[in-house]
């Protein structure tokens, strides 16, 4: 099953899509879709597939244990990213006994062609930031040369060591935006996230900042489990919690074409005042 979450020219996006591939344990026939004028990355976020396109490529992907385990924060990272150059046929088949779910992002540039094969990419970034409640971990893929779409992933735990603090956690703060992306460049930033947390839990968002159509982002966003939306350029502070002893966990995979190339630690301010 493979459906829209989040499209261009609607919710604040322009160019910018993401769907979700998803396929049951009880699926054995491949899911097909195709790309024609957009750069792709498929994302891995739970169990395995072979994916094959008839542009030659042929890789597995996956292996990963649920979202919520802990072996989900060992297991390594991976994209396959497809250029925006000719129309491509890809097919996705499930293997393994876990049920198999993914993010696809696409993004349609506007006045070039990159003449690049499709690419595999395995491991990337991985950053520690912050510590007590504001600790969490940042995985990502940069691009390689010729493609636009940054993705990667935050998963904070959320425990306190303190057995009378509820647990929760600050998350994307301290501020990691640059000074380019706190000013003016806006309509050169698109960015989508999607959040994963126990059920029946919470977050809030603070938004600060400016969507890629020009619209002004300022105040509060509940933030639930499954939740897809955009984010502005500029700030998003996000908190999840309180909870009890092992549910205060988040997770949230993010996607975006920004008119800078960077790696998140590049950026991530982390001088701030802890609490533990």
């Amino acid at each position: 099953m493979i459906h829209t979450l989040l499209s261009g020219r609607e919710a604040q996006l322009d160019r910018l899509t993401i769907k979700r591939i998803q396929i049951r344990r009880d699926e054995i026939e491949p899911t097909h879709f195709e790309l024609h004028g957009v750069e792709g990355c498929l994302y891995p976020l739970t169990g395995s597939a072979v994916v094959n396109d008839n542009a030659g490529t042929r890789c597995g992907v996956g292996r990963r244990k649920p979202i919520e385990s802990e072996g989900v924060r060992k297991g390594s990272i991976e994209c396959v990213r497809w250029p925006a150059d000719s129309g491509v046929k890809v097919a996705v088949t499930r293997t393994g006994d876990y049920a198999f779910d993914a993010m696809m992002i696409t993004y349609r540039p506007k006045d070039f062609i990159v003449d690049k094969p499709p690419n595999y990419q395995t491991g990337g970034y991985r950053n520690e930031v912050g510590r007590g409640a504001y600790y969490r971990e940042v995985r990502e893929i940069v691009p390689p040369d010729g493609f636009r779409i940054h993705v990667g992933e935050t998963y904070s735990p959320g425990t306190n060591d303190d057995p009378k603090v509820p647990d929760g956690v600050w998350s994307s703060w301290p501020p990691h935006a640059t000074p380019e992306e706190t000013r003016e460049q806006y309509e050169h930033h698109e960015e989508v996230m999607f959040f994963l947390m126990p059920r029946d839990h919470y977050g809030i968002v603070k938004l600060n900042g400016k969507y890629v159509s020009g619209d002004r982002a300022k105040g509060l966003m509940e933030v639930r489990n499954g939740l897809v939306t955009s984010m502005p350029t500029g700030r998003h502070e996000i908190v999840s919690g309180p909870a009890l002893p092992g549910q205060g966990w988040l997770y949230y995979f993010w996607a975006y074409v920004s008119f800078l190339r960077k790696t998140y630690n590049q950026y991530a301010d982390d001088t701030g005042t802890y609490l533990k």
